[in-house]
Formats: structure tokens, sequence, C-alpha cells
């Protein structure tokens, strides 16, 4: 496999194991979307390829690379729930996946060696779907690789 796909997959696989982000289910998904057409449910994790760009060479004949990761929180339908607690479990659920990812290592990858954090807004007012109330956070996984 690719060293991004390792990366999607290492990401599921951190985020699922967190037992601050139980009763969350978590996919891999070209772009974020939610669908109940594909069965999705609330809460809902989507983790997603969103970039790649070089990041410079070393010395040794290495090559560093960006791997930009989307995770989408699709944390219930907008305005269904307008309450302190909602607003609640979507910082606790956006803080828990901060802490997760936002390491110099991903378990897992050993190419990466370390991590870039966009936290975007807390809330994206305008929404990836209007029916969902989203929260966007982007990680950047720099890997060290071979240039051959």
């Amino acid at each position: 496999m690719s060293v991004y796909s390792d990366i999607l997959t290492a990401v599921k696989t951190v985020l699922d194991a967190d037992s601050d982000l139980s009763g969350v289910t978590f996919a891999i998904r070209k772009r974020p979307f939610f669908s109940r057409e594909h069965g999705d449910s609330y809460p809902l994790v989507t983790i997603s390829p969103a970039a790649e760009s070089y990041a410079g060479g070393t010395m040794k004949g290495q090559v560093r690379l960006r791997y930009t990761v989307t995770v989408c929180l699709w944390n219930n339908e907008a305005f269904a729930v307008e309450s302190e607690a909602n607003v609640l479990s979507i910082t606790d659920r956006r803080e828990a996946i901060r802490k997760a990812l936002h390491r110099g290592t991903l378990s897992g990858v050993t190419e990466v060696i370390d991590v870039d954090y966009d936290p975007s807004p807390a809330l994206d007012l305008s929404g990836l779907d209007q029916v969902s109330d989203v929260s966007v956070q982007q990680f950047r996984f720099i890997t060290s690789e071979d240039r051959n």
C-alpha cells in the first residue's frame, strides 16, 4: 500500500481506539460527505485525503512529503439539537480527535516524522451540506521517504 493509504488507515485506527470517541463511527472517504443512503448515522467522522505536497529534501537521499488529511465530525442534524450539551459534545469530540492525532508520529506509519495542524473553524457555519453540524480539522503528516 502507499504511504498515503497507510496514513489514512492509521488515522482511522487511532481514532477508533480512542475511548473519548466511543460511539462514533469512522469512515475513510475520497471526499467528506454524510449520506443516509450510504448507511451513515450520527455521530460520524470521515477521514479523507486532501493534498500531497513537497516539503523539502535532505542530504541523505531522502525527500520530505506532506500528506494532508481532512477529518470531519458530523455530529448531528443541524438545528435538530440546539442545546448547550450538543455544543459541548462537538467541542469534546473535536478535542479528542486533535489530541489523538496531533503528535510527532503516527502509530504504524514509520515514515511520519511530524504533524502540522489546521484547526479550521470549530463549527463550519457554511456546512459541507447544510444538513449536519460539521466540524472540520486538517492534519498534515510530514514524512521522510527514500527518493527512489
